[in-house]
């Protein structure tokens, strides 16, 4: 009978969680599916394009992050009215980003027009024009169903975009790696429509210059922690791509699959787990409420990362000799990347940190371990360790910041710290 009560209580965390947990294993199926007809040079083309979309995360200026924190504390009160404006605010300022990446994407193709790039390059920038687009609009609306409580439409519609992702992942083995370029652009427009359709909120104007600024000054800290961080899960492909070939880049994928398959499990908990806080946080009106959070989600992003990241560990090899040994190059470094990832059990309790709005000292971290992971990973790389001394100077640099946010997020919930 308990066992029935939870599940009835959690059904919507239940089935998100299940397709969250399905979204890592099919991209790393489509992925797999793409190296396998692309070759390591082509692919390295690609993601060094792909770093464009990276860093363009900070055009909307701390609003996208604003909201994500300032909703569910809207909804945890009661105040409809202003979530609703809260919405309209943030819908506007990503029509905006939305243009802006429209006229850099463009500005790029026609220096690349100028000049007189390979064609290969106009493809790869389609995708990036494409998603920049296009991801900013869908950025609030994820955060809506989060933050409503929507968590089994949000499931559904995650169920789908994994199916068109697992669909359009066998467009490589017809097209190499146009097909590609067209399953991420077939991947963007779906799940923008998905989320669109029936949302539990839907933006219904243009919202007030002050209340984006509101959101711009209590998001612009989570910002800057969200870019940094951004910045510190491509500093090793961006290091490669600046110091070392393509084809390099494109072996280091290898790892980059490993790694962002496993850091989506703790990010997906994270996910599900931020609005809660959010709510409580808005509820008890103070930090010393959310020591119960801090176990939760400590507690869950162990239990499922650790395992994970020891099968990954074993697992690489074998299965890179079987199905992509053009790509052999890259699989020590991809070990290791799958021993670092389990320093991003740090995931769940950041945000606690964000919530309370202490992000001073975390921000300073991750920029001190973002240029750690530059000048070990360069002095690495000349010192003829490869793409392998990148890998180690990632890694290193998750489980120092790891080894910082815990206790930190830990210090905060014994503080009284008011909403």
């Amino acid at each position: 009978m308990m066992g029935r009560t939870l599940v009835a209580r959690f059904k919507g965390e239940l089935w998100l969680g299940s397709a969250t947990m399905l979204t890592p294993l099919i991209s790393i199926v489509a992925n797999l599916i793409g190296a396998h007809y692309i070759s390591p040079a082509e692919m390295g083309l690609f993601q060094t394009v792909m770093l464009i979309t990276s860093y363009s995360a900070f055009f909307h200026c701390g609003v996208f992050n604003g909201f994500g924190r300032s909703l569910p504390i809207s909804l945890g009160r009661g105040d409809n009215i202003k979530a609703q404006i809260l919405l309209n605010s943030c819908w506007t300022t990503a029509k905006i980003v939305s243009a802006a990446d429209i006229l850099l994407s463009t500005g790029i193709i026609i220096y690349f027009a100028v000049h007189g790039y390979h064609a290969i390059y106009y493809w790869a920038m389609i995708a990036v024009l494409v998603l920049g687009a296009l991801d900013p609009l869908s950025a609030p609306l994820d955060c809506v169903y989060r933050s409503c409580g929507r968590n089994k439409e949000l499931g559904f519609r995650l169920a789908g975009q994994n199916a068109i992702a697992l669909a359009t992942g066998l467009l490589p083995c017809a097209f190499g790696l146009m097909g590609l370029v067209a399953s991420r652009i077939l991947q963007s427009i779906s799940r923008l429509i998905l989320l669109l359709f029936r949302a539990p909120l839907k933006p219904k104007g243009r919202g007030t210059w002050d209340d984006t600024k509101h959101l711009a000054r209590s998001g612009f800290p989570l910002l800057l922690a969200g870019t940094l961080y951004g910045y510190f899960s491509i500093a090793d492909r961006s290091i490669v791509a600046s110091m070392m070939s393509l084809k390099d880049v494109g072996n280091l994928n290898l790892a980059g699959l490993v790694v962002n398959a496993l850091q989506f499990v703790p990010l997906s908990i994270s996910a599900l787990l931020y609005p809660r806080i959010g709510t409580q946080y808005g509820r008890c009106g103070t930090s010393l409420g959310l020591r119960r959070y801090f176990w939760i989600s400590l507690g869950l992003n162990l239990v499922a990362i650790v395992p994970m990241a020891a099968v990954a560990y074993f697992a690489i090899r074998p299965l890179t000799m079987a199905f992509l040994p053009k790509y052999s190059e890259g699989i020590a470094a991809a070990q290791i990347g799958s021993l670092g990832s389990i320093g991003f059990a740090f995931y769940g309790v950041s945000g606690i940190i964000a919530v309370v709005r202490r992000n001073t000292l975390y921000i300073t971290f991750i920029a001190c371990c973002l240029c750690a992971i530059w000048v070990l990973g360069a002095y690495l790389v000349k010192a003829g360790y490869g793409i392998e001394g990148v890998a180690l100077a990632r890694a290193a640099g998750v489980w120092l910041l790891c080894l910082f946010t815990v206790p930190y997020a830990f210090y905060l919930t014994t503080q009284d710290i008011r909403a």
